[in-house]
């Protein structure tokens, strides 16, 4: 297994060795059945080349255990096919999401994912673009960080679609609260901003 990811994934030994302390049932894998299919999905249906792939191996060692029996919702390609879905991308763009957030491939379709998106997209009235863009959005709780800062920011009286995910997202609480407070939004609503 560990000259087939250094040859075929592209993998350091020191990556190696930190993935299979992390995966050691990555040494009892078929080597056909979810090895060398996961990573022909990231290769060749997410576009990824062997840079991107060894960074995201090493981030999400999970990903080369993940199931290849497309019937299971944890299957690499069909949660890479429910973003593509989802948030009308083409493999090559959820690849790209994949590279700025491994864990991506690896959350939760039914209980991460779906609600994640649905919200974003129906409550925040986020862009799909808007998501592709800023993965890391999905990787936020939705009850402990999205939905609060939702409600903060509609009680301000701020128009939420004029600001962007990661402005809104991204900041620590500390930060959030100072530059969202209800005065520094009345402030932006009398620039014009």
């Amino acid at each position: 297994a560990a000259a087939f990811l250094s040859e075929e994934a592209g993998l350091s030994p020191a990556a190696i060795t930190r993935l299979l302390l992390d995966q050691p049932q990555v040494m009892m894998s078929s080597l056909e059945e979810k090895l060398r299919t996961n990573l022909t999905i990231l290769r060749e249906h997410l576009r990824l080349n062997p840079s991107q792939i060894s960074r995201i191996l090493t981030s999400e060692p999970k990903l080369l255990g993940a199931s290849v029996d497309t019937a299971l919702s944890t299957s690499l390609l069909t949660k890479a096919m429910f973003l593509a879905r989802q948030l009308s991308l083409t493999p090559e763009e959820v690849g790209k999401m994949a590279c700025v957030m491994p864990s991506l491939l690896i959350m939760s379709t039914e209980g991460t994912l779906r609600p994640k998106i649905a919200f974003l997209l129906n409550d925040f009235h986020a862009l799909p673009s808007d998501i592709a863009s800023f993965p890391q959005a999905l990787g936020y709780s939705l009850e402990g960080r999205i939905l609060p800062r939702l409600e903060h920011l509609v009680a301000s009286g701020a128009d939420v679609g004029a600001i962007s995910l990661p402005s809104i997202l991204a900041p620590t609480n500390q930060v959030f609260a100072k530059r969202y407070s209800p005065e520094a939004i009345q402030r932006r609503v009398e620039k014009g901003e």
